[in-house]
């Protein structure tokens, strides 16, 4: 397992970071690695640290990029 598919299941969708906004928390930074690999969109600051659907869908789609 990778380490941004470690840290994905510690975390579903309707979390939030306790400093959400902020690209400081641990979701947040999922977001980050996600948009630095390609997987999710760049998403608006006021988004980071909330694990919604844009997020869940980025994580399933490198869960099934990383199969291959």
């Amino acid at each position: 397992k990778s380490l941004l598919q470690e840290q994905t299941t510690l975390f579903k969708q309707g979390m939030r970071d306790p400093n959400f906004g902020t690209k400081e928390g641990p979701i947040a930074k999922i977001q980050q690695k996600l948009i630095d690999v390609g997987d999710m969109y760049p998403i608006p600051n006021t988004d980071y640290g909330i694990y919604g659907p844009k997020t869940t869908a980025a994580v399933l789609i490198e869960k099934i990029l990383s199969k291959n």
